[in-house]
């Protein structure tokens, strides 16, 4: 969230003419940064702040504030409003006597805003309170699919008693998808969803709260493979798959595949013949949606855990350091809240030749560490203590200046899941966007993560896209926002090969049919008949069929005799669907008869001889 700093400040709290010091209180709400000690013992502060937003994202602004003197002779005569990167308009003031005078100057990237009160209220216990009203563009944001709100996270607020946040959504912008932290209350009303937060929700963290069913994404992405040997050879590619959490399109994929396959973590592998001394090069053009909670119709692989328990090249489960940690470490919060509290975030590493260090190097170098870091270190403890863990990788978007960035090069982000047993299925966390947010990442999940590639039983491959390259600042993945549109996943399949070609009556004979997804999107549980009888078994079925994979339908088959040859039509149906394809049947009956004839025909003539032979005088 690229707004800066919000910055309040009440300041100038006089004395009465025969006192002789002066006192200063400070209020500061501040995004992403920690101010300085606040000196207030001699005010107690309630504020109420109310963020009514309209369908254009357009924010109106109410602070309704109560200032309690607890020291004689006090009095607050003005109130100031710093505010970095927003600008502000309709700016209005009221206390108990009527309008305040406002002054408002802009300087750089910062508005200040001055009010000089009506009213000087003196005297311990004695209330002071006024209203400000104003308009800013800049807390609600249209980023694809989604309406984006950010709310700056309170300061050092010792002087602050009571502290509320209450914001006020169109009932437009969608329902409420994401909300980091967990609201005090949340209610629908005729034409708001109003969801409030207290004084320690915001103390922690800011507010970020995003409306809408999902997050589109549009991709374009390149492969290259290059065979160097003397042969044709089989290479492979991984393609973004979909997830509990996301749907992935493609629109284009060229060349098509040999096939795709979806592997034992879920990736979609798709294969090529590259031919010898040739660099083949892939195109892919897609969109993606991506969802904040889990599809309830996705269908989940029957995995074994101990696959994500294991130690690999990146998570040395096995060293003594890492061994060492785990065992003052219990559940997966209790490693997550170690690892952002041990790991720093180095930025510059990015400009340097990144080289991932795995968990081991990330605890020896802990304050140059990237997210690849953060993520083998939270993967190695928790294996460590046998909660299955594993590695996504691919694009995450963040508007954040502290996370590294690079526009011209392929840099992608990776980011933990551990298998929750109670749950029974896998959740995903990112140490990287708290530690450099600020934000819970932990009890809540964006949909700003666009999964490439899943690491489960290896920790570095299959490779994400952006790896298939000789250059390596070549540019080969390219993510932006997306128009919002809807999968209909209409079945449209073909069959690529059918053998044998010719079947035999009577003669029980393996059937092979080999059918092709021609849809640039995953089917799932899909059901194929054959015609019953003469096939059985007749009927199939597939959890999930990847876009432009090839799948094997095998059946046996046993012609019936009609003693002539003949084509035997059959049907291979799906969906309200039917494709015909057609089988020659070889007669066996029809053959037999031809030569049970001709061994008759044989056996009349030579008898006919005999008989001819007998007849014949003798001389």
């Amino acid at each position: 969230m690229s707004r800066g700093n919000l910055q309040f400040t009440i300041y100038n709290l006089q004395l009465d003419k025969e006192m002789k010091k002066t006192i200063f209180l400070f209020l500061f709400l501040i995004f992403g940064f920690t101010c300085n000690p606040v000196e207030a013992a001699d005010f107690s502060s309630y504020y109420k702040t109310i963020y009514e937003f309209d369908a254009n994202g357009n924010s109106f602004i109410t602070q309704e504030i109560s200032l309690v003197n607890e020291s004689p002779g006090l009095f607050v005569s003005e109130y100031t409003l710093s505010l970095n990167g927003s600008s502000i308009d309709k700016i209005q003031a009221y206390d108990s006597f009527g309008p305040l005078n406002v002054t408002k100057t802009v300087k750089d990237d910062t508005t200040l805003i001055k009010l000089n009160f009506n009213e000087k209220v003196v005297g311990k216990n004695k209330i002071l309170s006024f209203i400000l009203k104003y308009q800013t563009k800049d807390l609600a944001q249209k980023k694809g699919n989604l309406w984006e709100i950010s709310i700056p996270k309170l300061g050092k607020s010792d002087d602050i008693s009571t502290y509320l946040v209450v914001l006020k959504v169109p009932l437009s912008f969608g329902k409420p998808s994401y909300i980091n932290p967990k609201p005090d209350k949340e209610e629908k009303t005729a034409d708001f969803y109003e969801i409030s937060f207290n004084k320690e929700k915001l103390t922690s963290m800011g507010v970020l709260a995003t409306f809408g069913k999902w997050q589109t994404f549009s991709f374009t992405l390149e492969y290259e493979l290059k065979n160097e040997g003397l042969d044709t050879a089989v290479g492979e590619i991984s393609l973004p798959p979909d997830t509990v959490f996301q749907d992935v399109y493609y629109d284009l994929l060229s060349p098509l595949p040999e096939n795709v396959k979806m592997d034992k973590n879920g990736n979609w592998i798709a294969s090529y013949l590259v031919p010898a001394k040739y660099k083949l090069t892939i195109k892919t053009r897609g969109r993606v949606n991506v969802f904040a909670s889990a599809k309830k119709d996705f269908p989940r692989q029957k995995e074994n855990l101990d696959l994500f328990i294991k130690e690999d090249r990146f998570w040395e489960i096995s060293n003594e350091k890492i061994k060492n940690i785990a065992k003052n470490l219990k559940t997966p919060r209790e490693i997550y809240e170690f690892t952002i509290k041990t790991l720093s975030y180095d930025k510059s590493l990015i400009n340097e030749k990144v080289v991932r260090k795995g968990a081991v190097l990330a605890i020896e170098n802990p304050n140059r560490c990237l997210c690849s870091e953060f993520t083998d270190l939270f993967i190695a403890l928790c294996r460590s203590l046998d909660i299955p863990a594993r590695e996504l990788e691919g694009f995450a978007y963040s508007d954040n200046p502290k996370i590294a960035s690079l526009k011209d090069q392929d840099l992608l982000h990776s980011w933990p899941e551990y298998f929750d047993r109670e749950k029974g299925d896998w959740v995903s966390v990112d140490p990287t966007f708290e530690k450099t947010s600020g934000l819970d990442y932990f009890n809540s999940f964006d949909m700003n993560h666009f999964v490439f590639v899943i690491h489960g039983d290896s920790s570095f491959v299959p490779y994400p896209a952006g790896s298939y390259k000789e250059n390596v600042f070549k540019k080969q993945v390219n993510v932006s926002f997306g128009e919002d549109f809807s999968i209909e996943r209409q079945p449209d399949y073909s069959i690529l090969r059918l053998s044998p070609q010719k079947l035999f009556s009577l003669k029980s004979s393996p059937v092979n049919i080999k059918i092709k997804n021609n849809s640039g999107y995953a089917q799932y549980k899909q059901s194929f008949f054959l015609d019953k009888p003469p096939y059985f078994p007749y009927e199939f079925y597939f959890e999930v069929l990847p876009p432009f994979s090839i799948s094997e339908i095998k059946s046996t088959i046993k012609p019936k005799e009609n003693f002539f040859d003949y084509s035997l039509v059959s049907l291979l149906s799906f969906n309200n669907q039917k494709i015909e394809f057609e089988q020659k049947v070889i007669s066996l009956g029809l053959r037999a008869g031809v030569i049970s004839g001709i061994f008759v025909s044989i056996m009349i003539i030579m008898i006919l001889k005999s008989i001819k032979s007998k007849d014949k005088p003798l001389t």
